[in-house]
């Protein structure tokens, strides 16, 4: 888990740019709900399971909503990335980029990532989230999500 002790908030300059920051609240976040999902995600528990006050994470990200499309986008660069290291491999077979790419997606520890990509489809497919398309536009419709948008 990162650390992402608020308690310097007015101080930052031995923390880095609300950038910086901003990057550790998010990949904390990413962690916490690829291990405990979005269904009954409030700002406060997640603000108190990363290290942070809720409205430090309203201050980041502005609303609930736009923290989870955050998230959504951040688990997608870490499974596209993952997924990249794949055609930095030259000379590999078309079977054998094959067994790789499976290896990769049966690792446990993609597990996380993965239940995310289906609870996100979930909610999106539900109209869950704020906005007139249930955020299925923005959490899913963009990036190579579930559903086109």
């Amino acid at each position: 888990m990162v650390n992402t002790d608020d308690a310097h908030s007015e101080d930052d300059a031995g923390q880095g740019t609300d950038g910086d920051r901003r990057t550790q609240l998010v990949d904390a976040a990413v962690d916490h709900v690829a291990a405990h999902g979005i269904a009954d995600l409030s700002l406060r528990r997640l603000g108190a399971a990363i290290g942070v006050s809720h409205r430090m994470l309203i201050h980041y990200f502005g609303s609930k909503e736009q923290l989870l499309i955050e998230i959504v986008r951040t688990s997608e660069r870490r499974q596209r990335d993952l997924l990249s290291r794949l055609r930095l491999e030259p000379g590999l077979s078309p079977a054998d980029v094959a067994r790789r790419l499976w290896q990769q997606l049966t690792d446990p520890r993609l597990a996380g990532q993965e239940r995310l990509f289906f609870e996100v489809c979930g909610q999106a497919l539900r109209g869950g989230g704020a906005g007139g398309d249930g955020g299925k536009g923005r959490w899913v419709g963009g990036g190579g999500g579930c559903v086109g948008g």
